[in-house]
């Protein structure tokens, strides 16, 4: 039935976009990990800001990683060079986009290890 594979799309969409305000986090990979039991910093007060800065994301990768979705990363460095990517995930399968996907979708794609979006989420 054509609704139900267009709802499946629409799950599979919040699932990479939106898994806080969607409600997918416990079943994104990303997000279902511990944070450090003694951590450098407030986990609880990271922002998504915190988490792309080149300068935080080290620290926060080893003790935060369940608020920047960084779980299933082998490398918290790995990440969309534009922020559209992870508005449509289909680029990631679509043929004649490749070249460009491997240059600017990394993280979304999971062109990295087993990286993926790092939408804040707790």
């Amino acid at each position: 039935n054509a609704a139900n594979q267009r709802d499946e799309e629409v799950v599979q969409v919040a699932v990479q976009t939106c898994p806080k305000t969607c409600g997918y986090c416990c079943i994104t990979p990303a997000y279902s990990c511990k944070n450090k039991d003694a951590p450098r910093v407030k986990c609880e007060t990271v922002t998504k800001e915190q988490c792309d800065d080149p300068t935080w994301k080290t620290i926060l990768a080893e003790d935060c990683p369940a608020v920047c979705g960084f779980c299933d990363q082998k490398n918290p460095d790995c990440r969309d060079k534009i922020t559209s990517c992870k508005n449509d995930i289909g680029i990631c399968r679509n043929v004649d986009l490749q070249n460009f996907v491997k240059e600017n979708c990394q993280a979304t794609c999971g062109l990295c290890g087993n990286s993926t979006a790092t939408t804040t989420c707790e």
